[in-house]
């Protein structure tokens, strides 16, 4: 999905780069081999987010068509684990922010697709859905506290500094990553903020790593909970790719 999406986006390397990334991040290759729902989570978000990038790309506000199959992946993302609900503020903010007034009834139609998937596909809820609903999202903010291990002090997993999430996004990924995805968001001849699905890409990516910085939120496990930006990531690595070559080539010629 990563490789195909980066190729069709920004050419053959980028796509060939971007898949390779992915499997050269350690923390996501690991999880890939437990039998947790982080893996299929990663998934949906990346399915939802690409969907929406690619099918909302143009400058016209998209019609309910082109909304169905991001519907539906929201639905799946949320059947899948509670990280599905990160994806609402930045593709909200996105969405207003290129088509304006008139993104209000794609987003409603994206958003309603979604809760009915989530409806139908949960059985659970069928029974008693108010009462339902609340026990869910109480059940994943009511629990016990973990301790988090960082920097050589164990703290509450609400008490964790707020740069946790940031470093370890950073340290959990190879550097020459890094660097590549850095070239290309940098890169004069590629300017990403003009690029909606490029925005797009960075506002899911930025919006987590935001939100695990925030006092009194809880994360812990390393990457774990925020799993969901790697694949994000290693497109604008692809994307970086032919921007690093192609300045190799002009120093070497």
């Amino acid at each position: 999905l990563v490789g195909r999406t980066a190729a069709g986006w920004y050419g053959p390397a980028a796509g060939f780069s971007a898949a390779v990334a992915l499997l050269l991040m350690p923390r996501l290759v690991t999880h890939a081999h437990l039998a947790s729902l982080e893996t299929m989570i990663t998934l949906a978000y990346t399915a939802s987010v690409l969907s929406l990038a690619d099918r909302w790309n143009s400058k016209v506000a998209p019609g309910w068509r082109q909304t169905v199959v991001p519907g539906l992946l929201l639905g799946l993302a949320l059947l899948t684990k509670i990280q599905a609900v990160l994806l609402g503020p930045p593709v909200i903010i996105w969405a207003v922010w290129r088509f304006r007034s008139r993104a209000v009834a794609p987003l409603a139609c994206w958003g309603a697709i979604g809760a009915v998937v989530f409806l139908v596909g949960w059985p659970w809820l069928w029974l008693d859905p108010v009462d339902h609903l609340v026990e869910y999202f109480a059940r994943t903010t009511n629990r016990a506290q973990l301790s988090v291990f960082y920097l050589g002090q164990k703290t509450s997993d609400t008490a964790v500094a707020w740069h946790y999430a940031a470093v370890m996004f950073a340290v959990s990924v190879p550097l020459g990553l890094h660097l590549l995805a850095a070239c290309g968001l940098a890169s004069r001849g590629w300017r990403w903020w003009s690029d909606p699905r490029a925005v797009l890409l960075v506002a899911c990516i930025a919006f987590p790593l935001v939100l695990f910085a925030v006092p009194g939120i809880a994360v812990y496990d390393g990457t774990r909970l925020f799993l969901v930006v790697f694949p994000l990531w290693a497109i604008l690595v692809g994307r970086g790719t032919p921007v690093v070559a192609e300045w190799c080539q002009r120093r070497l010629t």
